[in-house]
């Protein structure tokens, strides 16, 4: 740190940052060992283990920050930014003191300010710094005292407090002189603040709205130049492209704030809806997509009811705007992100749209699915799909189930793995809403529920996929669990007269089936 500081010579210098950055890579896991940082009253002959890497961590912080305000030297800077993104991934920030990661984000932002650095020519200076702010307001759980620091100023007695705001600063780092660098890194802060403090996405809406939609305008982005050797860039490389896809990523953020998205985001969350049926506990998971509502919402105040009304209309919006030129776009990952966004939606969301929007959303899902010839892009169908297939309200539609079931069926034959995981997920789900049907049946006699064709074909599917990866075999095995949960195998099929009835009755060779393929997966890892 003292080379790094204050020797004379550049190149001796940028190693220093070089070798700090070797040590902090990867170190994450034992920088967990921190003691809850304390000033030090006095020096002892012993430091504890846990209380050194605490001051290690602050002198490091001091250090950076000290090079950060000071320092002009471009290269230097960059290897500096480049430790202070590793600090701020490694440091477990509970256990510093509260005002440490603030006092790094002021920091940052005072570099935002920086006129000279916001010249065209720097612009590589101020993606540096948007990344180590990324990385900042990611950290979990969210601090209040962040949260402080980006709502300071918002509402400012005057104009110049209002333009020192955090939350002010990256909105100016979007607008369209800036360079699509910049304006792509400063998407992505606002992403990782709108996921973190959701409180914001009311204050961001408005602006961010109108860039994403500029964007989804634009009819063609400009060719990036390269080497001749290596022929035309990729799409997936384009500066231009990355921004849109930025861009979709904060509405969708902001849309999942204002619908109120708790879940579901990975591939285990849906079991525990049956457990804590059967148990006198509670299991609290954190879901990584849904936002962060806990630091905005302390006490009594996180139980109450969530007006939908806000995210109905922010919904309406963006599927007359913006969604159409998404899905429609020339790009895998802009269709990717626009598809992604219908997985954020809640059910109070979904049913108080107007038919035509909820039809446009179920309709785009399987087109796509079925349709487009990319893996992620399908994968992200697959995914709104299996969140549609949540709402048990659904299949009250006399053909939608069987247009999932058929681009679900279609996507577990899929020669990449992420589609086959995401659509056997997808297959889970809608066997869950299956069984809560079939069971509500029973206090609900005239309840319409699928014929039983459709349920042998969900059987199918998942005994051709308890034979696929372990992740697959997982989604099967759980919806085979849903499927057994209200098919009845006591009896023979050709005893019920009732036709509609008849989907509760399995045949008792089918039963053995799938006992045989669920003892089969005992023994598998996850699947266990």
């Amino acid at each position: 740190m003292t080379c790094l500081i204050f020797d004379p010579i550049t190149k001796v210098r940028v190693e220093a940052a070089s070798t700090i950055a070797t040590m902090l890579e990867g170190q994450a896991l034992v920088l967990t060992q921190v003691a809850e940082y304390k000033e030090s009253s006095k020096l002892g002959s012993f430091t504890t283990l846990s209380c050194s890497l605490g001051q290690i961590l602050m002198q490091l912080h001091t250090g950076m920050m000290f090079l950060v305000q000071r320092e002009t030297q471009t290269t230097l800077l960059a290897a500096v930014f480049r430790v202070l993104i590793l600090l701020i991934s490694a440091t477990p920030y509970p256990r510093m003191p509260k005002e440490l990661l603030p006092t790094v984000i002021t920091a940052m932002c005072g570099r935002l300010l920086d006129r000279n650095s916001n010249k065209n020519e720097h612009y590589a200076l101020l993606v540096n710094v948007l990344s180590c702010l990324e990385a900042a307001f990611a950290k979990v759980p969210p601090s209040s005292d962040v949260f402080g620091v980006l709502i300071d100023h918002c509402a400012g007695p005057s104009l110049a407090q209002q333009k020192s705001s955090v939350v002010v600063i990256l909105l100016r780092c979007i607008e369209e002189e800036m360079h699509f660098s910049v304006r792509c890194g400063a998407l992505q802060v606002l992403r990782s603040v709108v996921h973190n403090y959701p409180s914001c996405a009311n204050i961001i809406w408005e602006k961010v709205r109108d860039i994403v939609l500029d964007l989804l305008q634009t009819e063609s982005f400009e060719d990036q130049k390269c080497d001749a050797n290596f022929g035309p860039p990729k799409e997936e490389l384009s500066t231009k492209g990355r921004c849109l896809v930025a861009g979709i990523k904060v509405i969708d953020e902001c849309l999942r704030v204002s619908s109120g998205f708790k879940g579901a985001d990975d591939l285990k969350e849906c079991r525990l809806l049956d457990i804590q049926q059967i148990s006198d506990c509670t299991v609290n998971k954190s879901i990584k997509s849904a936002p962060h509502f806990e630091i905005e919402t302390p006490g009594p105040s996180q139980n109450c009811s969530l007006d939908i009304t806000l995210g109905t209309n922010r919904w309406t919006e963006v599927l007359e705007t913006h969604l159409p030129r998404g899905l429609s776009h020339a790009s895998a990952m802009v269709r990717t992100a626009s598809l992604t966004c219908f997985a954020g939606m809640t059910s109070d969301v979904f049913f108080s749209l107007p038919v035509n929007k909820r039809d446009y959303v179920t309709s785009s899902s399987v087109h796509a699915a079925l349709s487009d010839a990319v893996a992620t892009v399908r994968s992200a169908a697959c995914r709104a799909i299996g969140i549609v297939s949540c709402f048990s309200q659904i299949l009250s539609s006399p053909c939608l189930p069987g247009e999932f079931i058929k681009a679900i069926d279609f996507n577990t034959q899929n020669s990449s793995t992420p589609v086959r995981i995401t659509a056997s997920w997808a297959l889970a789900n809608l066997c869950s809403s299956i069984r809560f049907r079939a069971l509500e049946l029973q206090t609900d006699p005239t309840a319409d529920l699928l014929d039983k064709s459709t349920i042998s074909l969900l059987v199918e599917i998942a005994l051709r996929l308890t034979k696929d990866g372990e992740k697959v075999k997982s989604n099967a095995v759980r919806a085979l669990g849903y499927l057994s949960r209200f098919i009845r195998f006591n009896h023979h099929c050709d005893a019920v007269d009732d036709s509609r009835n008849s989907v509760f009755y399995g045949d008792p060779v089918c039963l053995q089936t799938m006992v045989q393929a669920l003892m089969s997966s005992v023994t598998t890892g996850n699947v266990k």
